[in-house]
């Protein structure tokens, strides 16, 4: 008899929980349309959509960071930026594949990054020699241990 009383108490809260519901979603469809959310599906001009992005442009957006941004995101601001050549910027005969940064201060400033092949990067940066090195040392193993890797 108990458990009966409590299952008819939860089956009415349960059906007035879902009268609110229904008139609570008849609200949020008026929210919506005074909001302008019956719009959804129309497209915008150019003209608007260059004007919002404009709103959004670098200072005004406000997950800018200025100054102290990380190394991939500047990289990223820097790609969409700096036209890629056809060929490397030092040595002219291969086509470039990395951004390198000229003074190793991380700033916003364009000029200061350079797009290089892989091997003139590393030479720049001092890694090709080292990488080199490695490379023929691990060959060596190799063959000392008749092929076995290590």
């Amino acid at each position: 008899m108990k458990g009966d009383k409590q299952r008819s108490i939860s089956l009415k809260a349960y059906w007035a929980d879902k009268k609110r519901s229904k008139a609570q979603r008849e609200i949020n469809i008026l929210i919506a349309r005074k909001m302008g959310l019956n719009m959804k599906g129309s497209k915008r001009t150019a003209e608007s959509i260059e004007k919002l992005r404009q709103t959004k442009l670098n200072e005004k957006n406000p997950m800018w960071k200025g100054e102290n941004v990380q190394y991939t995101a500047l990289h990223g601001w820097i790609r969409s930026r700096k036209s890629k050549p056809e060929f490397c910027e030092e040595c002219k005969s291969r086509p470039p594949r990395d951004l390198a940064n000229i003074s190793g201060e991380y700033k916003r400033n364009i000029d200061d990054f350079k797009w290089l092949c892989r091997k003139c990067h590393m030479l720049s940066d001092g890694r090709y020699y080292p990488a080199i090195r490695n490379l023929v040392e691990r060959k060596k193993r190799k063959k000392i241990y008749g092929g076995i890797k290590i």
